[in-house]
């Protein structure tokens, strides 16, 4: 397999964690740095990726601590793992929040009622529950919920994938500056 392949492959199986809610791809780790430094991780929802233009979304609430982490420090990294294909792939770039914008209003558009319904509530996330009942939550209204929806757009300014396998352990990185990518096989 070239170099070009592999980037190819990470493309495709990230528009297939798009496309198709079963993908491994549909849900990647998201890496932030917290204020004080410390990394921190969670799941996000893969929502829209544009190989040509190396971006790839995910949503958040604007009260969540990813988005005042984000505000602090654009850098990220996210991860994914396909355990059939036995690859990991690591991506890291810099974050851009879309808040109340045509970007976030697109975005909105585009979820299901039950997915617009997450950010239909008043508390904010993280909040203490006195128990896990769902009867905690006050529903507002829609432009109350677009009011919190945030679209977290990343370029990508690296890939790196491994590879796992019984013949041998592949590796590859690619990095980006504008037009062009630098590529190269690595020691797994």
């Amino acid at each position: 397999m070239a170099l070009d392949d592999v980037l190819a492959e990470v493309w495709q199986a990230l528009l297939q964690g798009v496309a198709q809610p079963a993908s491994p791809f549909r849900t990647l780790v998201l890496a932030t740095a917290a204020a004080d430094g410390t990394p921190d991780q969670r799941m996000v929802v893969l929502r829209a990726a544009d190989p040509a233009a190396r971006r790839l979304e995910a949503h958040t609430d604007s009260r969540s601590a990813k988005y005042a982490q984000l505000r602090h420090c654009d850098a990220v990294a996210l991860l994914g793992w396909d355990p059939a294909r036995r690859l990991q792939v690591r991506l890291s770039g810099q974050a851009t929040l879309h808040s109340g914008d045509a970007a976030a209003r697109a975005a909105w558009q585009a979820l299901s009622p039950l997915s617009r319904g997450l950010y239909r509530v008043s508390r904010n996330p993280g909040s203490v529950l006195p128990d896990p009942s769902p009867n905690h939550y006050s529903e507002w209204t829609e432009a109350e919920g677009f009011a919190v929806f945030s679209v977290i757009a990343v370029t990508i300014a690296r890939i790196e994938t491994l590879r796992l396998d019984a013949h041998g352990q592949q590796r590859a990185r690619f990095d980006f500056d504008g037009d062009v990518t630098a590529a190269a096989w690595l020691v797994p």
